[in-house]
């Protein structure tokens, strides 16, 4: 196998939002073997072809890899993924906005009531 099919077999995983439990599940092997796998690139051959059959993967000579008959490298995965990370990344912002425009209205919130407590107290 090539050598960077570790590599591509967990984009490939990572793509399909898999787990490696997933993907071990699919194969009917271990988690830790999909791990090694991935971590290595080193597998018996028959393993390795039996989850790049999962994943929709076929290497050629030339290190391409094909999809569903389109051929991409793994940058192309990469690239999705980092697509997918800065939408992950602007939505995180957008929850901390949240989060702190929350927390200003519970300090208001808190304001008013201790203003109530005191009135309440004075009569």
């Amino acid at each position: 196998m090539k050598e960077n099919i570790g590599l591509r077999i967990k984009i490939a995983r990572v793509a399909r939002r898999w787990t490696q439990q997933d993907l071990a599940d699919k194969v009917n092997k271990t988690r830790p073997l999909i791990t090694r796998i991935e971590t290595t690139g080193l597998g018996h051959p028959h393993t390795i072809k039996q989850i790049c059959k999962v994943l929709g993967i076929a290497v050629d000579e030339e290190g391409w890899a094909t999809e569903r008959g389109k051929e991409y490298t793994y940058n192309t995965e990469l690239l999705k993924l980092k697509e997918d990370n800065e939408l992950l990344l602007v939505l995180t912002r957008s929850q901390l906005e949240t989060i702190t425009d929350l927390r200003n209205e519970v300090l208001v919130l808190k304001k008013k009531v201790e203003q109530l407590q005191r009135k309440l107290l004075r009569k």
